[in-house]
């Protein structure tokens, strides 16, 4: 029966798949290219298609649908993005990547399955990040690529939900009884937890929109429903750490964004109804589902063994030092000793630490670092609300990524949320940096009409402020 599945799915591939490729190749709506890629990662990969693997190296839509659009951005980039510092952050820490999987390769888990694990959460992950970096040189694309992701946020939950009510299970086109029925089920994710944290990452984009003032009136009735439909998913999915980050976020963006108290507390108060909208009809269409997740929560409410093993992880690091290798097998092996019974550390920083050691760990939060300080310095200097807007919409993701994963095992439990991560990443980078020469150009072109005879520079118009503060900013523009 399984073999006769994969049979059809890898005929439905070469009959769809490869005009599709072609498509991706040649289109030049990079919007498209790029959420077709994502939804590929989201929807297929790991959900209606498994990997095939050629010793290591595993081949999936997701990782030849990545290859395919980064080649076609960098055939019509005609450049590697401008990345600076960040090539030799990169290197660093693939390196501690490299040295992790040798490590892992000499204990329990085996040469095959520590590069099976380099390749998917390290090497894939650049390459998603070089996706982000290459895919938009116009707000316009960007602004566009936002809302086509919060219809893909949408459809996520649809499948949550149609998964919750059907029992149909995407990853074996199967149904799954009682267990797809079953809330702890996560739709295209399989892991709630997993799914939780993708909303995490994406609701906030959505109330970053929502906030703006572009949106056609079509486009924020489809902005609503989308949050709604992904409020109701994360609550059904019972994600603690998913509902606290995505409040916490958005806090932080009402008080970002809103530009007087009352506008804030107005903001606040829809996010409160829209919540209530989402919960009143979950509990109305999943009233059997919503009890055991009400009763779950009131049960454990914010009890975790977590908060005993990570104490027992921190003792296995300070041992191995230098990481105990990439794969689960090195992970678990070396954590029995300890007396640690968890799959997984269910922390991001845990993670990367027990698989490649104090040194990966700083490498990635240099990188995490690197990204996240162009953000803050595009923030400082580009004063157009607009703007604005679309470089807090790609930074929240990566704040949701980093605050949830504080409890969760987005690092390693799958590698959807990790790729998703590193996409991120690199459109922000690319989104700040851009939007930081633009402004610099801008102030060129200013004082050198200055220098003209008889003609009066305008600093207030090119910054968006006054004329003092915006040369100010033009001054802070020249350090980066």
């Amino acid at each position: 029966m399984h073999s006769g599945i994969e049979a059809t799915r890898w005929a439905i591939y070469f009959v769809f798949g490869l005009p599709f490729l072609g498509w991706l190749f040649f289109s030049r709506s990079n919007p498209l290219k790029v959420i077709s890629a994502l939804a590929i990662l989201i929807f297929v990969q790991q959900s209606l298609a498994a990997r095939q693997y050629m010793w290591a190296i595993g081949v999936g839509p997701s990782n030849i649908t990545i290859y395919v659009a980064l080649v076609s951005l960098l055939l019509q980039r005609r450049t590697l993005p401008n990345l600076g510092a960040g090539w030799a952050f990169w290197a660093g820490f693939l390196a501690t990547a490299g040295a992790g999987a040798i490590v892992g390769s000499l204990g329990s888990g085996g040469l095959i399955w520590n590069t099976v694990a380099l390749q998917e959460y390290y090497f894939e992950g650049f390459l998603f990040f070089l996706v982000g970096a290459l895919a938009f040189t116009r707000d316009e694309e960007l602004r566009r690529f936002l809302f086509l992701f919060l219809i893909v946020g949408l459809f996520v939950c649809i499948g949550h939900i149609f998964t919750t009510l059907t029992g149909f299970r995407f990853r074996d086109f199967n149904p799954a009884g009682d267990i797809g029925r079953d809330y702890r089920y996560g739709g295209f994710f399989s892991n709630p937890n997993t799914q939780g944290s993708f909303l995490a990452m994406t609701i906030p984009i959505g109330v970053v929109l929502l906030g703006g003032s572009v949106l056609s009136k079509l486009q924020r009735a489809i902005v609503i429903v989308s949050l709604v439909f992904m409020l109701g998913s994360l609550l059904e999915s019972v994600h603690r750490g998913g509902i606290l980050t995505t409040g916490l976020l958005g806090v932080l963006i009402v008080g970002l964004s809103a530009r007087r108290p009352i506008t804030a507390l107005t903001t606040l108060a829809a996010g409160v109804v829209a919540a209530g909208t989402s919960y009143l009809l979950f509990t109305a269409a999943f009233p059997d589902l919503a009890h055991e997740a009400l009763h779950l929560a009131q049960y454990k409410g914010l009890e975790s063994p977590r908060f005993y093993f990570w104490p027992l992880y921190l003792r296995l690091v300070l041992n191995h030092p230098l990481g105990v290798g990439l794969s689960s097998g090195d992970i678990i092996t070396a954590s029995v000793p300890y007396g640690i019974t968890l799959a997984s550390t269910h922390n991001l920083y845990l993670a990367v630490l027990v698989q490649v050691g104090f040194a990966g760990l700083a490498a990635f939060l240099v990188l995490v670092f690197w990204v996240l300080s162009r953000a803050v310095r595009g923030w400082m200097v580009v004063r157009d609300p607009q703007r604005r807007q679309l470089l807090l919409a790609v930074v929240v993701p990566i704040l949701g990524f980093l605050v949830v994963g504080m409890s969760e095992s987005v690092w390693d439990n799958g590698y959807k949320i990790n790729q998703l991560f590193w996409f991120w990443s690199g459109l922000s980078l690319a989104t700040s940096v851009r939007m930081l020469k633009e402004v610099r150009r801008a102030g060129a072109q200013n004082a050198s009409h200055a220098a003209e005879p008889g003609s009066i520079p305008d600093f207030g118009e090119i910054a968006g402020r006054s004329a003092p503060a915006a040369t100010q900013a033009l001054a802070n523009v020249e350090r980066i």
